[in-house]
């Protein structure tokens, strides 16, 4: 247990008691030790040199062992463990009783037998050794407990700071819309815009961020509605030969509010797009969902596929109208060839459902010449047109409707 570097102090008036506690200690490897015969002074040197055990006489003239162990008992932190053995030829019941009341862990009967001394010592110098590694872990336990403590109050104390984001933004401050527009890569025409939400801030922290910090506190369904709302308001300001694409999660996609706002707007110029990332619990509910916007006309996109395996099971599950191709799928496309064998699997699964594809993250020409290679019909990206609020964007929605005949054909119920 490492007690032989355990100091241990002794207090006996008799000198030749201490020189022989002193040599027994000394044969059971225990060196660094100190003694007194003088009780007026233990305190002191008790203090001084911060003992692991006291080797106490009970009976001392002038103050006795059970005023000296008061005394000691009384400077020390409670919640210490100093063993005291007391060392006695006096072992009656009621002085046993009076040194067990002042504070002694065990008894040495004079005159000493040094196995007795030995085991006794070995015995209590191990118990506050597991009592002070007990102590040890109980402090990092309390550290951990205020510190997990700390960090909750943390978290509270930002959730509350999120929620109140949220709700200047649900007020109608620091939240618009903007749209990029979805170009018929055969004709060059527009056939539809995908609405974008941004946040004014602050803070200043793109849009993923502010809808998970939604979802976190719980208001997540209602951010979205917002934004879906801000976004069908704009439908009014785009060309009415145009789509609005709208992004929303499984949760939103299944909400009543959601149905209840699809009232006030064409279904037939709304498709809307879960995103790859989001988590499906329950695909049956999605299903059904589905198939109730199909009668009332509206179409379902699975957006950023390609860029997690869960990509797949939203189309095969969902059988959307719309595949919309992730960037990652898109970069360097034209000498990648893992990415243009892939791109033309799907452009091949999508006709065989009946979808479409769109590109998204289009950013050079020769990433688009590769997708019309491929025959990928319909593509999005910077290369094709930056996102920027919907008014302004209405000049760019002017293509006749015969340069994006085929899209529409694809999206009519």
């Amino acid at each position: 247990m490492g007690d032989s570097n355990s100091r241990i102090l002794i207090v006996d008036d008799s000198p030749a008691n201490v020189r022989l506690l002193e040599a027994i200690l000394a044969r059971a490897g225990h060196t660094d030790v100190v003694s007194t015969t003088r009780p007026g002074e233990v305190l002191d040197l008790f203090h001084a040199e911060r003992p692991d055990l006291v080797l106490l006489d009970l009976r001392m003239p002038g103050l006795d062992g059970l005023e000296v162990m008061a005394q000691i008992r009384a400077s020390q932190s409670p919640m210490e463990f100093l063993p005291i053995l007391i060392m006695t030829a006096d072992l009656s019941r009621p002085s046993r009783e009076r040194a067990l009341e002042a504070g002694a862990n065990d008894f040495l009967t004079k005159p000493f037998d040094g196995a007795e001394v030995t085991l006794r010592v070995q015995n209590l110098l191990q118990t506050r050794a597991l009592n002070r590694r007990l102590s040890d872990h109980s402090v990092k336990l309390q550290v951990e407990v205020d510190r997990e403590r700390e960090h909750r109050r943390q978290v509270e104390e930002e959730k509350v700071h999120i929620k109140m984001r949220m709700q200047r933004v649900l007020d109608g401050a620091g939240l618009e819309v903007h749209a990029q527009p979805i170009i018929d890569l055969k004709s060059g025409g527009v056939a539809g815009v995908e609405a974008l939400a941004r946040f004014a801030g602050p803070p200043h922290q793109g849009p993923d961020r502010w809808f998970a910090e939604a979802a976190g506190v719980g208001m997540g369904l209602e951010l979205e509605m917002s934004a879906v709302r801000r976004a069908f308001s704009k439908l009014r300001l785009i060309s009415p030969e145009t789509f609005l694409a709208v992004n929303v999660s499984p949760e939103t996609l299944c909400s009543s509010a959601l149905q209840d706002a699809l009232d006030d707007v064409p279904c037939d110029r709304v498709v809307l797009e879960v995103t790859e990332h989001a988590r499906v619990d329950d695909y049956a509910e999605l299903e059904e969902v589905r198939r109730r916007l199909h009668d009332r006309g509206v179409r379902l996109a699975v957006d950023d596929t390609g860029a997690g395996i869960s990509s797949l099971q939203h189309v095969i599950k969902l059988r959307p109208d719309v595949i919309k191709l992730d960037r990652s799928m898109i970069a360097n496309l034209e000498s990648d060839r893992v990415r243009r064998a892939l791109t033309a699997a799907l452009v091949e699964l999508a006709t065989g459902i009946e979808a479409v594809v769109v590109a998204e993250g289009v950013e050079t020409p020769a990433e688009l010449a590769a997708l019309k290679q491929l025959k990928v019909p319909y593509g999005q990206g910077y290369l094709l047109g930056r996102p920027a609020p919907i008014p302004e964007q209405t000049a760019r929605q002017s293509s006749p409707p015969s340069r994006r005949r085929g899209y529409a054909t694809v999206l009519t119920p």
